[in-house]
């Protein structure tokens, strides 16, 4: 977090070891400041703020901050607007979730685990019904229509096992590998 601050901020007044803050803290905290009259907010920033509290007159408007991502919200599905802010990238919907590049990315990230893990979880129950049709086929002696679902049934456990190992290598790259400043 330090360094992301440290890239992502124009005007840093302080760059401090640790054992150095507690000292500066202090300083500061008792160094008399002047009242500001200015406390108003960025235009951009305020249109975000209306965007949150769903003002429909923001909504609609074209003139917004921002231009539309090629993304989706994974919380919502909408469309997500980019918004730049010196040298930091955000992105917002028409709801209101707002994410960096690394928390978007980590959003779409778990949302793609938990999808492949409902598909697995489908595939599997596809599978076990349709064995379980197999049988009942078998015993009432429909012979094709029963080797039909047993061939169903090895497609979809192959499927099922293409996504359990893609799962379980993803899993184990996520542990082995720290993460990397790729862009």
């Amino acid at each position: 977090m330090p360094r992301n601050a440290i890239e992502n901020v124009n005007d840093i007044d302080y760059i401090l070891p640790l054992s150095e803050i507690p000292q500066v803290l202090v300083e500061l905290v008792n160094i008399p400041i002047e009242a500001s009259s200015d406390n108003s907010v960025s235009h951009e920033m305020q249109i975000e703020t209306d965007l949150v509290d769903m003002d429909m007159k923001i909504l609609s408007n074209d003139n917004r901050a921002g231009k539309p991502s090629t993304f989706g919200c994974p919380d919502c599905g909408g469309t997500l607007w980019e918004l730049e802010e010196g040298n930091l990238l955000r992105f917002r919907c028409r709801i209101g979730h707002a994410y960096s590049l690394e928390s978007l990315l980590a959003k779409q990230s778990d949302a793609l685990e938990d999808a492949l893990w409902f598909a697995l979880r489908a595939l599997e129950e596809k599978a076990s019904l349709t064995k379980r049709m197999e049988k009942r086929m078998r015993s009432r002696n429909q012979i094709l229509a029963a080797e039909r679902m047993e061939e169903q049934a090895k497609d979809v456990l192959t499927r099922a096992n293409i996504i359990r190992e893609t799962l379980i290598q993803g899993s184990a790259n996520t542990e082995e590998k720290p993460t990397s400043d790729v862009e």
